[in-house]
């Protein structure tokens, strides 16, 4: 439990440093140029609780600037994320802002992939919601669906079997992966909203890309709508026997 060290590692060389939340999973938004190895003691020369593990030195926090807008796609520095109880991953830095954009944790990339569509046109791979007319970068829908997106809950996969695992931030800089769109998804799954950043709207009328991926959504959602009507069904007998036996 509590924090852990974050290493993040820049193309250069440089590293900086940050606290890992193990109870929100996350990378803490403040930033550090130092850190203070395992079992050293802090500056009034005692050990801290947490001497067993490597931490941030507090006197070395960096300038923060969130109030300043983030840094166009192509002036974002691809970076890796060490954490030592919670492996590694490619992350966001914005130069303008000193910040990591994100992910801020090593799950974030699977739940873009749970959340988006990916589709190849224009000589890109955009990202977009599920069956929405435009791309998170704005571009009209128009390209081929790839094997990317997925859903799977209480037993139920779509599609069956589901696609293969797929970091996008590590094809940062092949130059497939549109970078518009990607710092789009990692900013509305970190904060749930989309920042200082927002995508064009997305139109009410929606199209689809592929009507036998479409149906077997529709699939899926109706085996989950049967599932849920099992339980209420479940429960409403199980409190009608309760009534009988104890009643009132």
């Amino acid at each position: 439990m509590g924090d852990w060290l974050a290493r993040i590692h820049f193309p250069d060389g440089g590293v900086i440093y940050a606290n890992f939340s193990s109870i929100t999973g996350s990378v803490h938004e403040t930033l550090y140029s130092s850190h203070i190895p395992q079992g050293a003691q802090d500056e009034n020369g005692h050990y801290p609780i947490d001497r067993g593990r490597n931490r941030v030195d507090r006197d070395s926090k960096l300038p923060e600037h969130s109030d300043q807008p983030i840094s166009d796609p192509d002036d974002l520095i691809p970076v890796r994320v060490d954490v030592e109880a919670n492996g590694s991953w490619t992350a966001l830095f914005c130069p303008r802002r000193s910040q990591l954009l994100g992910p801020i944790s090593s799950g974030m990339g699977d739940l873009i992939q749970r959340q988006f569509l990916l589709i190849h046109q224009n000589g890109k791979q955009h990202l977009a919601f599920d069956e929405a007319a435009q791309t998170l970068c704005g571009q009209p829908v128009s390209g081929e669906e790839l094997p990317y997106h997925y859903f799977e809950w209480n037993g139920i996969r779509d599609p069956d079997p589901l696609p293969p695992r797929r970091d996008l931030f590590q094809e940062w800089n092949g130059g497939q992966i549109c970078r518009a769109c990607l710092l789009r998804a990692v900013l509305t799954c970190r904060d749930g909203g989309w920042d200082e950043n927002p995508p064009p709207p997305i139109p009410a009328e929606r199209v689809s890309h592929d009507p036998e991926k479409s149906a077997g959504r529709f699939s899926a959602l109706l085996r989950l709508a049967g599932i849920l009507a099992l339980i209420g069904v479940g429960v409403f007998v199980l409190r009608a026997a309760i009534g009988y036996v104890f009643p009132p």
